[in-house]
């Protein structure tokens, strides 16, 4: 071999059976854009530096979002070129009772997904001065300044680049329309180079996340590039995100047509987020976008106060997933498009992490924190896969500047001496309990005692065997009088 190298073997099925600080501080984040240089991972501490060089698009919306989130943590950001343009959904124009037909000018490509909106102030005859107007990109959950129509007939949302052609006709007060866009996205080809770029990323990160949300074909693709990572040495985890409900679409029927396109696609190092919120804009500061709910676990994973390799993103005591964050509206009932277990339960059994309400806990909560494993995998949490990364990355770092090193053997065998055996077994071991000491119940290593290291291209062998902390699903509790 050129150069020391360690291969780490990850043991299944441990813990059903008897007991016989390295760690990345960023997360990469890829996506799609309107500005920037494609497939050059950069490095940002503050959200409006990422805005700055990424102009507009999902990209920078969910990489402002976990900025903030890290407290002045580096993201690293990757930006893919967009392949699939921004499009128009089906207007709904029910909301107008004058003769104005709004139509989406399909030449101007929106830069993400939006509920595009229009609510007229002043009526009157399109072409003519008088019309007032307000829009909005959230579906008129926050609206713009009001704006005066004049003699134009067609009407544009900037932030957004959507944009409506009016027919000459009337408009009355209080008509308005809302259309439903999608945002532009990556090619396949991009997207494995996307990948590579990623994995070929010198700086130390934890796990990567993506701002689009994917197919089951792709995540599968996604779930073999981390075992390949995880083979090269480099311990990653990923998150990804699958679609939300379409328009129109029941839960039920979007629950049955996401498990299905999701079912042959695991991975021990990849959570699979299900479902939709509604949250803040990290950069306007006011619209309140539907997104996919991973973005705010994946925030909640990443703020500076949150143990990734102990803490539950479940855990309920660390409060909701903020306050701006909501899947209910006002009078406390569901909002269509956005899913809710405890009303729709059914993802979290299927093993995807998801979100939920709670009787008498106001705001929003993840439901178990799933890894897209296989079932009946020790790696199901997901602060299981960052313990066992970190734990591992302790031992590989360790082991590496170990080797090549001198070692004492018996003359007789070529077999380790005790007292080298026993010193490896002591760095290994003050490595581990730098890096998850506090996250686990124990660990051990010990380099096996019986191999011939005279031998040409010998290799050290050994155990790691880490005893992880219990996360209770539940209690069963009789009550009554006594």
């Amino acid at each position: 071999m050129p150069v020391a190298q360690v291969n780490l073997k990850l043991l299944e099925g441990a813990l059903g059976a008897m007991p016989t600080n390295i760690q990345g501080d960023v997360a990469i984040v890829g996506g799609v854009s309107t500005t920037g240089p494609d497939f050059t991972p950069t490095t940002f501490t503050r959200p409006q530096d990422i805005a700055a060089a990424f102009g507009a698009g999902p990209l920078v919306e969910y990489a402002s979002k976990l900025c903030y989130a890290t407290g002045n943590k580096p993201i690293i950001v990757v930006k893919c070129p967009s392949t699939v343009d921004g499009a128009y959904g089906t207007i709904d124009i029910t909301g107008i009772t004058g003769a104005c037909v709004p139509t989406a000018d399909t030449s101007v490509k929106p830069y993400d997904e939006y509920d595009a909106y229009c609510v007229i102030r002043t009526g009157g005859t399109v072409g003519s001065a008088g019309i007032t107007y307000q829009t909005s990109l959230d579906g008129g959950r926050t609206v713009g300044p009001l704006q005066s129509l004049g003699v134009a007939t067609e009407i544009t949302i900037t932030a957004g680049n959507v944009k409506w052609n009016l027919t000459s006709a009337s408009l009355t007060a209080g008509d308005f329309w809302v259309q439903p866009t999608t945002a532009p996205a990556e090619g396949d080809t991009d997207f494995s180079t996307m990948l590579t770029t990623m994995q070929n990323c010198k700086n130390s990160w934890q796990f990567a996340t993506f701002a689009g949300h994917m197919t089951g074909a792709r995540g599968a693709t996604v779930a073999v590039w981390l075992d390949a990572m995880w083979n090269l040495g480099k311990r990653r985890a990923g998150r990804v995100c699958t679609r939300g409900p379409a328009v129109g679409e029941s839960d039920a029927d979007w629950q049955t047509s996401v498990a299905a396109e999701w079912a042959a696609v695991t991975s021990q190092r990849m959570a699979k987020s299900a479902g939709y919120v509604i949250c803040q804009s990290a950069l306007s500061g006011s619209a309140q976008y539907k997104r996919p709910a991973g973005w705010m676990t994946t925030v909640r994973a990443l703020q500076p106060w949150f143990n990734p390799t102990k803490d539950d993103i479940a855990e309920v005591d660390f409060g909701n997933l903020g306050a701006d964050v909501t899947i209910l509206d006002t009078q406390g009932n569901p909002i269509p498009g956005l899913h809710d277990e405890s009303v729709h339960p059914g993802l979290d059994a299927l093993g995807f992490e998801t979100v939920t309400s709670l009787e008498g806990f106001p705001g929003v909560y993840c439901t178990t924190p799933r890894v897209g494993c296989t079932l009946g995998s020790d790696y199901y949490l997901w602060q299981y896969v960052e313990c066992i990364n970190r734990a591992a990355e302790a031992v590989t770092f360790t082991l590496i500047r170990l080797c090549r090193k001198p070692i004492f053997v018996d003359k007789k065998t070529g077999y380790i001496l005790p007292t080298e055996a026993e010193q490896i077994n002591s760095a290994v071991n003050s490595a581990v309990q730098s890096a998850v000491g506090g996250s686990v119940s124990g660990h051990s290593f010990q380099v096996s005692r019986t191999d011939n290291l005279l031998q040409q291209n010998a290799i050290l062998t050994g155990d790691e065997r880490i005893v992880p902390l219990a996360y209770p699903a539940g209690a069963n509790v009789t009550i009554g009088f006594t």
